[in-house]
């Protein structure tokens, strides 16, 4: 069962990993900087207005 993210603070953290686990192409694709690590601000930018799904995989 997914979890619906609201909080923009949990949202930004989430985004923050994301871009850390990720090549700056692949960040670029949810409205961050394609060619370097994203700002706090830009982080926080991409965030807003937004919910985020989480999935978790089950093995």
């Amino acid at each position: 069962m997914p979890t619906v993210i609201e909080d923009s603070t949990t949202i930004t953290e989430l985004l923050a990993e994301f871009a850390d686990r990720k090549s700056p192409r692949e960040a670029k694709m949810v409205g961050l900087p394609g060619d370097r690590k994203p700002t706090p601000e830009e982080l926080h930018e991409a965030g807003e207005p937004s919910h985020f799904l989480l999935f978790r995989l089950q093995t």
